[in-house]
């Protein structure tokens, strides 16, 4: 059994080549390729390599105590250690997403990807007329102000589709439906969106299903470049879009389930009680629209069970309701409690970076004696 030293930042660990055998592909592992070697030394961290090391005597790795995730999983990548490596019973502190991780989801919605190259005019006209107040945007103001003019042609244009569907101002007015003016909103509307589209793009023969996307970006009117908030509510929604999938499977298949239940109770209800007035749920259709009504607590209270019968069965769909619909609404909530607090954390340093930034002198730390 040969021994074998690793110097790690001056602190020496004794081993046995056996010991490194045992994971061949590690960092610790490859160094049985060199035969004549007896100390190596490796400028880390001792903390994680002490359980580098416990993982290739016992085959189990945990994570440090008051050790940041990252940093952890950062030096496993130097020593060729995998994080799936790591014990079920650490693996509670890899659940959550990282600072990191989230970041780069908000730099991905804000569409704040840090270019490699010097930024080209058609870089400064996307930014210009996407991202107002970002580290891109050369004329800020020039930029806000376009972005309120657009806001503000959008909402006149919201309040004149809502004013011609209104009876009493139709009869004030009956030319105020102008197809000229929609024309001339539309068609502002169309070359803005094709000018900074097709200015970026670099392949202009080449669109794709991103391009659909963002069609639905209009409905928010770039108000989530604005409003953070907004920001991590889509985020959050799109971090659990699996349980807003498997919410909406189950209400479908209770759906299917409870519908036939409830019109066969309020069908039987009916019959031994041959009162017209006990029957209100006609038909499985109409059965599955207060299914739905029902369990996702709305309540419009159009169709509603008549009789005793009906009573009985709407109070178990009721219940099975609130328990299928707690269960992923929870989990949403949760995810939407991470992004927000990081939300919140992240508003709080770039404050700090603007204010650090804009003072016009760093004062030095150490003052120089004269």
């Amino acid at each position: 059994m040969s021994r074998i030293v690793i110097n790690v930042s001056g602190r020496r660990f004794v081993t046995t080549r056996e010991t490194l055998s045992k994971y061949p592909h590690t960092t610790l592992g490859q160094l049985l390729t060199d035969n004549e070697g007896t100390e190596y030394f490796f400028d880390a961290d001792e903390e994680v390599f002490r359980e580098v090391l416990r993982y290739h005597r016992t085959g189990e790795l945990h994570v440090p105590q008051n050790m940041c995730y990252q940093t952890f999983t950062k030096q496993l990548q130097f020593w060729g250690v995998q994080k799936s490596a790591i014990e079920d019973c650490c693996q509670q502190i890899t659940i959550d997403k990282t600072d990191e991780e989230m970041e780069k989801e908000f730099l991905w919605f804000e569409r704040r990807i840090e270019l490699e190259r010097e930024l080209r005019w058609r870089d400064r006209v996307w930014y210009f007329m996407t991202d107002p107040m970002g580290p891109y945007t050369n004329n800020k103001k020039l930029a806000v102000m376009w972005t309120m003019v657009y806001f503000g042609m959008v909402i006149i244009y919201s309040i004149n589709v809502a004013a011609m569907t209104s009876p009493v101002i139709l009869q004030r007015s009956p030319r105020l439906f102008n197809m000229t003016y929609q024309k001339y909103m539309g068609l502002m509307f169309s070359s803005e969106a094709c000018t900074w589209t097709l200015t970026y793009s670099e392949e202009k023969l080449e669109f794709g299903a991103y391009y659909l996307i963002e069609l639905f970006a209009f409905i928010f009117f770039g108000l989530e470049i604005l409003i953070s908030e907004l920001r991590v509510l889509i985020l959050a929604i799109y971090a659990s879009r699996k349980e807003i999938g498997l919410l909406i499977s189950v209400v479908g298949i209770s759906c299917l389930f409870c519908g036939p239940i409830i019109f066969y109770a309020e069908t039987i209800g009916y019959l031994s009680l041959k009162n017209v007035d006990s029957y209100n749920i006609e038909s499985v259709p109409t059965a599955y629209w207060w299914v739905v009504v029902t369990m996702t607590t709305v309540g419009y209270g159009d169709y509603y069970p008549k009789n005793t019968l009906g009573y009985a069965v709407a109070a178990v769909i009721m219940l099975f309701g609130l328990m299928i619909t707690a269960l992923p609404i929870a989990i949403i909530g949760a995810n939407f409690t991470v992004y927000y607090e990081y939300n919140q954390r992240r508003k709080k340093i770039q404050a700090e970076k603007k204010l650090f930034f804009k003072n016009n002198k760093v004062q030095p730390i150490i003052t120089p004696v004269e």
